[in-house]
């Protein structure tokens, strides 16, 4: 049976309605539940816990800088503002299926300065509340 396994090649992710265009890699996209131990003695020896909070996981992003273009600028706006900017994360499969959140730029900086290579800039998103997923 072949593979039903797709590229990630085409992934768009916006800032406000900026595209973060030369985007080159955007890992760890999704969230993470809290659980919290309700283990108690009358347990037999088991522990127990339940999910409380849903929180964004840190989104690192890697791209080729080009100070020039909006996207670019706006993320590192909103890293020296400290402001919550919205973000869209939309793949490359058959009806589009998107992340939507707001999102603080926590950290902003060049990951490398090569003679040999890309200028590459590195912002990481740190979600604000909730992310909806759509497919």
């Amino acid at each position: 049976m072949p593979t039903q396994a797709k590229s990630a090649h085409g992934v768009i992710v916006k800032v406000g309605a900026d595209v973060i265009v030369e985007l080159r890699n955007a890992s760890d996209v999704g969230f993470a539940t809290a659980l919290v131990d309700v283990s108690a003695h009358d347990g037999a020896g088991w522990g127990v816990q339940i999910p409380t909070l849903k929180r964004g996981k840190q989104i690192p992003l890697e791209f080729n800088w080009v100070p020039t273009n909006a996207g670019h600028a706006a993320l590192l706006a909103a890293a020296l503002a400290g402001t919550s900017v919205p973000i869209t994360i939309t793949y490359n499969l058959a009806g589009a299926p998107e992340w939507t959140f707001n999102a603080f730029v926590g950290d902003w900086g060049n990951s490398t300065l090569p003679v040999d290579n890309a200028l590459m800039a590195r912002a990481v998103l740190s979600p604000d509340e909730a992310m909806t997923f759509t497919l």
